[in-house]
């Protein structure tokens, strides 16, 4: 959670200094900026949809390959701590709802 903070508070700072940087930035460009710094976030708090969560991961692993970012998001116990899943499709889904 502290190091989740700390790459938005850092990308957050990137961004501001960004926009300070000319007095009249083009609209397009700060779009773009802030649409990478918010696909960035999401990203960073999104795992795919379909894992269970509370089962021990060496069952899991047993099913299927569990990668090192999901690990890192859900920590030890398979917690879910996550804000958002990713279908198959590509599509973003947030993870409150089931």
């Amino acid at each position: 959670m502290a190091s989740t903070i700390a790459r938005c508070t850092k990308r957050t700072d990137r961004f501001g200094a960004f926009q300070n940087s000319d007095p009249r930035p083009q609209l397009w460009v700060r779009f773009a900026e802030f649409a990478r710094f918010f696909r960035d976030v999401v990203n960073d708090e999104t795992v795919p949809d379909g894992i269970p969560y509370a089962v021990p991961w060496d069952q899991l692993e047993k099913k299927r390959k569990i990668s090192a970012k999901v690990k890192s998001i859900r920590v030890k116990l398979n917690v879910p701590l996550e804000r958002f899943h990713i279908t198959a499709d590509g599509r973003y889904r947030w993870a409150g709802k089931t």
